[in-house]
């Protein structure tokens, strides 16, 4: 019975993690980063990757928006460093929620099935 309960907090644990994960997808420009306006994950031409909650065009420049300790901080974006704008992607997340759930419920499902056809005694008496 003790390695069920491992398997399942391992089972359970590998979905948490799976949950937790945000999706970035394409390859953006800061104006299409600006128009769409949702959670950027930008990478600089030296390797530095910073995380933004929204992208804005002010005047004839963009900033990024960040939400620390209910304060927001601008960083202000500059074309010529950034080498890739990856825009946090709202379907393949749903897909993802979707996905882990069924896996969720599937799981449990799967060992209700196991324990009523094995016959265990999980010693509640």
């Amino acid at each position: 019975m003790k390695t069920l309960n491992k398997q399942l907090a391992l089972f359970f644990s590998i979905l948490m993690i799976f949950q937790s994960c945000a999706v970035y997808t394409g390859n953006h420009t800061l104006e299409e980063a600006a128009e769409k306006q949702s959670p950027a994950k930008v990478t600089m031409v030296d390797g530095k990757a910073s995380k933004f909650d929204l992208i804005k065009k002010e005047g004839n420049d963009y900033v990024g928006i960040t939400t620390k300790r209910f304060q927001e901080q601008t960083t202000a974006l500059d074309e010529n460093v950034i080498d890739q704008i990856k825009l946090k992607s709202a379907d393949r997340e749903n897909t993802r929620d979707y996905g882990t759930a069924f896996l969720i419920f599937g799981g449990i499902i799967a060992v209700l099935v196991g324990l009523t056809v094995a016959d265990f005694d999980l010693g509640f008496d």
